[in-house]
């Protein structure tokens, strides 16, 4: 849906505001479907991300974690949660 769509933009920019913050390049995937959502490099570090919103159940709040495609572990990916509340990143 258009809401979706809106949500995953905004929540791809926080983590790309997180990154370039912490003095990498980020490069982003054009296209909405793929294993990497992001592509951040320093020097010769280069981290291959999958961008999450940090959610959690309405029933207790337990926070939902999320897991990799077999293609992104293959590819090395490291998935990013985004608290759109306090533009807070961790990875998972």
């Amino acid at each position: 849906s258009r809401r979706q769509r809106q949500m995953c933009i905004r929540d791809r920019y926080i983590a790309a505001m997180w990154l370039w913050d912490q003095g990498y390049l980020v490069c982003r995937n054009m296209s909405q479907q793929g294993p990497v959502d992001l592509v951040a490099i320093k020097e010769h570090e280069v981290i291959l991300i999958d961008v999450k919103s940090e959610c959690r159940r309405k029933r207790d709040g337990y926070k939902i974690n999320r897991s990799l495609t077999p293609i992104q572990k293959i590819l090395g990916v490291n998935i990013l949660n985004v608290n759109v509340e306090t533009g807070e990143c961790t990875y998972v």
